[in-house]
């Protein structure tokens, strides 16, 4: 960090150019971007319901899911586990999320690709699409036009990683299966609003390299296990996306210790009639929250965010507790050094967020 000005990108300054995506102005001051746009009008959607009957059951659903996107390399613990589906992870344009009530043994999944060459952006063939599954008033997994010999289609066996879907669901008994196409910039958004609704609620976010034994535990005891509310509360499991078989010839150096790979959004939610019920469901929530995240902070692979900026779950006021693993953006002489070419180039401090640089200091 010595204030010049560079111009990254792939093949230049590579580790200064993965520490910057999605990492704001922690790294350095953007004085300009250049992006490059693609023609995203339709992504394909999956969703459907899993039961899960006991905890067990739902650790064992969470690790079928994470191998399914990840790849599940180790064959012998697979063979040893009983396990006989084995993946190479789905490609980078696939995302997915689960949604993991304490209130009830059924899980939330949605898949949706982006792949704009298996999934036809032509929205007159979306139209045909949605003519004919309300026709045969059910889902279709496939359509073709035959004006073009199938080559314009939307059909889930051709779009990697959502097609193993057709067959697959993670180790339980699945219902409501949906397949349908979704126009990108509003509807496939929906999807996922329609399960965030208004109330009292608490949150909190942690940021995940992989689905770990522990950190798998962690999420199932406190929605389906012992510590589970059983009310509104609710945690969301993310994919982020970039499967690493794809990137593994990029060194990352700059942004190695923030992997993340999946977003940990947990949900506390209460309702009470009194003013005493409300108090004692609240605390009771607040409670949960807090035992989540103090359980996933001594998981390996948690990082409190997957930016430069140190904004969530921040140490304690008293400063008696040590921060979480991943807390922390910079050793200390290139965090001194950044806050002063921040102050150098922002002394008016416009850029706010990226004034928030934590480094470690030989004290802490």
């Amino acid at each position: 960090a010595d204030g010049r000005l560079k111009r990254c990108s792939l093949e230049k300054h590579q580790d200064l150019f993965w520490g910057l995506m999605g990492g704001g102005g922690g790294i350095g001051v953007i004085v300009s971007i250049t992006l490059r746009c693609y023609p995203l009008q339709i992504a394909g959607l999956v969703t459907f319901d899993l039961l899960t009957s006991n905890v067990q059951h739902r650790k064992s659903v969470l690790q079928n899911w994470a191998d399914w996107l990840y790849g599940n390399k180790d064959k012998q613990h697979n063979k040893t586990n009983g396990i006989d589906n084995f993946f190479q992870g789905t490609p980078t344009d696939v995302y997915s999320h689960l949604i993991l009530p304490t209130d009830s043994s059924t899980i939330k999944f949605l898949g949706t690709s982006i792949d704009t060459e298996s999934i036809s952006q032509s929205i007159d063939l979306l139209e045909q699409f949605r003519e004919s599954s309300t026709k045969r008033n059910k889902k279709i997994l496939s359509f073709f036009n035959n004006s073009d010999n199938g080559k314009s289609s939307f059909n889930l066996g051709y779009i990697p990683g959502l097609s193993d879907l057709k067959s697959y669901s993670f180790g339980a008994t699945r219902t409501n299966f949906h397949f349908r196409l979704a126009r990108y910039h509003d509807e496939v958004q929906n999807e996922v609003n329609q399960y965030l609704e208004a109330g009292n609620v608490f949150i909190s976010f942690k940021y995940a390299k992989a689905l770990t034994s522990p950190i798998i535990d962690t999420l199932s005891e406190a929605t389906i296990g012992a510590f589970s509310t059983h009310n509104e509360s609710r945690i969301f499991v993310f994919s982020i996306g970039s499967n690493e078989n794809e990137n593994k010839d990029i060194q990352c150096s700059a942004f190695d210790g923030r992997e993340a790979k999946y977003v940990i959004f947990i949900e506390g939610k209460w309702s009470a009639n009194s003013e005493a019920r409300e108090s004692k469901e609240k605390k009771k929530v607040l409670d949960w929250v807090h035992n989540i995240v103090n359980q996933l902070n001594i998981c390996e692979g948690i990082q409190s965010t997957a930016h430069p900026e140190s904004v969530r779950d921040q140490t304690s006021k008293s400063g008696k507790s040590k921060p979480p693993s991943g807390y922390y953006n910079f050793s200390h002489q290139t965090g001194e050094r950044l806050t002063q070419i921040k102050k150098k180039r922002d002394p008016r401090n416009v850029f706010c967020f990226a004034s928030r640089t934590s480094f470690l200091t030989p004290s802490t």
